[in-house]
C-alpha cells in the first residue's frame, strides 16, 4: 500500500467520542476531507506545511469555547490557516497511519468473506484484546490491498486507490491566518 499515489480513507468510531472522517489522500502527504462529531463538522485541508480548517459557528465554539466570541466571529464559516495539526496530518501520511496500527495476537485465522464493493476479499482475524486490530479485510486479487481494518469501536476503510485527488488550497486573502489572529 505504500506505493499508492492516492486513496480514500473513511474512519468511524462509535466509542466515547464518536466521530467520522472522510478524506482523499495524495501520496505527497496532502489531503482534504471532512470530520464530523455529532452535529458538528469541519472541512480540512492538510498540505504538510499547514492545516486549513473551515467550520461553522458550532465547530469553533466547541473548539475555542463559547466565551471567545471575537475569535469565533472571525473564523466561523471561513478557512482558517494554522501550523500543521498532527491529528489531521497523520491521516494524510500512510506510513504514519499504518505505522500506528499494532497487530493483535499472532494466534489468528483467515476466513473467506463476502465480496466488498465487488472485490473478493479475505478476512484476517485475531483474537480481540485492548486496542489491537482484530479484523482486517484484504483483497484476494493483486496487489492484495488492505481495504478495511477494525479494532474495538474503530473502523478504517480504504478505497479509490490511485484515483487522482485535487486539492484547492485557499489563496491568501481567502483565509484567516490563525497565527496573526491569536498574536498578542
Amino acid at each position: 500500500m505504500h506505493a499508492l499515489r492516492s486513496f480514500r480513507l473513511r474512519v468511524s468510531s462509535t466509542g466515547g467520542s464518536a466521530f467520522s472522517a472522510d478524506f482523499r489522500v495524495r501520496g505527497d502527504k496532502v489531503c482534504t476531507g471532512v470530520v464530523t462529531t455529532g452535529h458538528v463538522h469541519v472541512e480540512i485541508i492538510s498540505t504538510g506545511d499547514a492545516t486549513y480548517q473551515k467550520g461553522d459557528r458550532s465547530y469553533w465554539e466547541q473548539d475555542a469555547g463559547k466565551s471567545d466570541t471575537h475569535f469565533v466571529n472571525e473564523v466561523s464559516g471561513r478557512w482558517a490557516k494554522s501550523p500543521v495539526i498532527a491529528q489531521y496530518a497523520s491521516l494524510c501520511d500512510l506510513d504514519k497511519l499504518l505505522g500506528s496500527v499494532q497487530p493483535g495476537s499472532r494466534d489468528g485465522s483467515v476466513h473467506a468473506a463476502p465480496d466488498s464493493n465487488g472485490q473478493p476479499v479475505v478476512e484476517l482475524m485475531t483474537r480481540p484484546g485492548g486496542t489491537e486490530v482484530d479484523h482486517i479485510l484484504v483483497q484476494t486479487v493483486r496487489p492484495h490491498r488492505m481495504i478495511s481494518l477494525s479494532a474495538d469501536s474503530l473502523t478504517i476503510q480504504f478505497s479509490d486507490f490511485d484515483v487522482p485527488v485535487g486539492v484547492d488550497v485557499p489563496k491568501p486573502g481567502h483565509f484567516v491566518d490563525m497565527a496573526q489572529l491569536l498574536a498578542p
